[in-house]
C-alpha cells in the first residue's frame, strides 16, 4: 500500500477532528501503519495508480487469484491468515504445519489443511473455539521455537 496511497483522510478519536495523512504520516511498514497505532477511523484514502496495458492488468489479476485459490483457503470461512511473521525467515504457516497441526482443531475452528497459517470454521466454530485455537498454537510455537507469535487480526472482545 505505501507505493500507492497518497493520502488518507481519519477521523482522531482523541479530539474529535478530521485529519489529512499523507504516506509519511502513515508510518507504513510490513503489514502495519499508524492506523493500528493511533486512535484514527480510516475514512478515504487516495490512490495513484499507475496506467498500463489492460491485457497485462487482466492476466495479472488472473495470476493473483490463481495462486491465492490454489494456496489459501478462500472457499471456507476462515478468520484468514492469523500471525505475524516474527522475522524474515520465520514462516508460520510452514512452522505449524512441521509441528503436525494442519488440520487439528478445538470445538469447530481447525487450522486449514490448505494453508496452515489459516483458521477456518467447519460449520459452527464460535469466537472461544478460534481464540483457545489460536492460544493453543502460541503455547505449542513458543514452547518449541522459544518464538512469539503476534495475531494479525484485531481482536475485540
Amino acid at each position: 500500500m505505501k507505493d500507492v496511497v497518497l493520502e488518507t483522510t481519519v477521523f482522531d478519536l482523541k479530539d474529535g477532528k478530521i485529519k489529512t495523512l499523507n504516506k509519511c504520516d502513515l508510518e507504513f511498514g510490513y503489514r502495519t501503519s499508524i492506523l493500528q497505532k493511533g486512535s484514527f477511523v480510516l475514512l478515504s484514502t487516495k490512490f495513484l495508480l499507475k496506467k498500463d496495458d489492460l491485457k497485462k492488468i487482466k492476466n495479472k489479476l488472473i495470476d493473483f487469484s490463481t495462486r491465492r485459490w490454489e494456496k489459501q483457503p478462500i472457499d471456507l470461512p476462515s478468520a484468514g491468515s492469523i500471525f505475524k511473521r516474527p522475522k524474515p525467515d520465520f514462516f508460520v504457516g510452514t512452522t505449524i504445519e512441521n509441528l503436525g497441526l494442519k488440520g487439528f482443531s478445538i470445538g469447530e475452528a481447525q487450522i486449514s489443511t490448505k494453508h496452515a497459517g489459516f483458521i477456518i470454521n467447519k460449520g459452527n466454530a464460535t469466537f472461544n473455539d478460534v481464540i483457545s485455537l489460536i492460544e493453543y498454537v502460541k503455547r505449542i510455537v513458543k514452547d518449541e521455537y522459544n518464538v512469539d507469535l503476534q495475531v494479525e487480526p484485531e481482536i475485540w472482545k
